[in-house]
């Protein structure tokens, strides 16, 4: 049961953490998801928590676009 409020909680960071990045560089869910070469929607379920079938691949392009590390991205405020 502390598996699944852990990983919840990690979600939560990731998906604050890219809408926060995203906004900070002024940029669109639309403007990154064309940058990463990836649909709107992946964006959109991500700042959701819902990683569901997100890649670590995928994280790293959206790092590579919001110049930042995997780690940030995984900071729980």
């Amino acid at each position: 049961m502390k598996y699944k409020k852990e990983l919840s909680c990690i979600l939560v960071a990731i998906g604050r953490n890219v809408k926060r990045l995203r906004l900070e560089k002024g940029l669109t869910q639309q403007d990154l998801a064309f940058e990463c070469d990836m649909d709107k929607s992946t964006v959109s379920n991500i700042e959701r928590f819902n990683l569901d079938n997100i890649t670590i691949g995928t994280l790293v392009k959206m790092c590579l676009i919001l110049e930042c590390n995997l780690i940030e991205l995984f900071k729980i405020p």
